[in-house]
C-alpha cells in the first residue's frame, strides 16, 4: 500500500468506477421505498408516483432488498353496507341512554375468562 502511494503519488485513490453503474441513485432509492412502504399498489403505480423513468425489474429488485418492507396479502372482508352502518347506529343509540346496564355487561370476542378466580 505505501508502494502504491510512493507510484501513483497525485493520482492515488482517484481510480475511475469500474463496472456498470446503478441505474437508480440514492435519493430515487428513497423515495421508491418510502413510497412502496405507505401505500398499498403495485409497483409500476409506485414508480410513477415516485416520478422514476426505471425499468420496473429495478424497481421490484430494490423493493426485494429491502429488510423492511415485506409483501403481505390482505385479508379479505366483506364490505360494511349501508343497512349494516344504520343497525351499528341504531344500537348505539338504543343502549347509550343505559350506561349503568353497560357498566355491568363485559363485551368479549368469546375469549374464555374467570370472574371468580383462576378455576372459578
Amino acid at each position: 500500500m505505501i508502494t502504491n502511494f510512493i507510484k501513483k503519488n497525485d493520482n492515488y485513490g482517484k481510480l475511475k468506477n469500474t463496472g456498470r453503474p446503478h441505474a437508480l441513485t440514492a435519493r430515487e432509492t428513497h423515495v421508491i421505498l418510502r413510497i412502496a412502504s405507505n401505500s398499498m399498489t403495485n409497483v409500476t403505480r409506485n414508480c410513477r408516483k415516485a416520478g422514476v423513468n426505471t425499468n420496473i425489474r429495478n424497481v421490484q429488485r430494490i423493493l426485494n432488498k429491502s429488510k423492511h418492507i415485506q409483501r403481505k396479502k390482505l385479508k379479505r372482508k366483506p364490505p360494511l353496507k349501508s343497512h349494516h352502518v344504520e343497525d351499528r347506529t341504531k344500537f348505539v343509540c338504543e343502549h347509550i341512554s343505559c350506561r349503568k346496564k353497560l357498566r355491568n355487561i363485559i363485551f368479549t370476542d368469546e375469549k374464555k375468562f374467570y370472574l371468580d378466580g383462576v378455576n372459578g
